[in-house]
């Protein structure tokens, strides 16, 4: 049975370079934190982002644009919907549902929705005003209408 060595004192090479010092860790292994998702579904969005565009000057209305990266962790093609809710914006129903087909391990970073929002409430910093923070859920739904999100 081999293993390898628990330092680097041994040197396999043919010649010595004096500016090529051992590891740090002596050949320890992991020693930060480390972290193991488990995924809920063959489907993942992942970096979802909200970018606000044509807010006008008395702040009355706004566009946003909802992306995301969208990954198929299985072997098969998947066609799913996305489902987008955001809070204090419009009724879930109101915002259509994205359908999406990804190929057998295959990611996308994708837009999902482009909205107008009427009188938006702003963040602000606290000297200026009331921070308003919208809470954004993009559900995937699958052919047996499980979802994760």
């Amino acid at each position: 049975n081999w293993s390898p060595p628990n330092n680097n004192s041994t040197d396999l090479a043919i010649s010595f370079i004096d500016w090529n010092v051992p590891a740090p860790d002596s050949s320890t292994g992991l020693w930060q934190a480390i972290e193991l998702t488990v995924l809920p579904a063959n489907v993942d969005i992942r970096y979802p982002q909200v970018v606000t565009t044509d807010l006008n000057d008395s702040y009355s209305s706004c566009k946003i644009t909802i992306q995301a990266e969208v990954v198929n962790y299985s072997n098969e093609t998947m066609t799913n919907d996305i489902k987008t809710i955001i809070n204090g914006v419009n009724a879930p129903s109101d915002i259509p549902d994205f359908t999406i087909t990804l190929q057998p391990n295959e990611s996308k970073y994708i837009t999902i929705n482009t909205l107008t929002v009427n009188n938006p409430k702003l963040w602000f910093p606290f000297q200026m005003g009331e921070p308003y923070l919208y809470n954004l859920t993009l559900q995937i739904l699958n052919s047996n209408g499980d979802s994760s999100q």
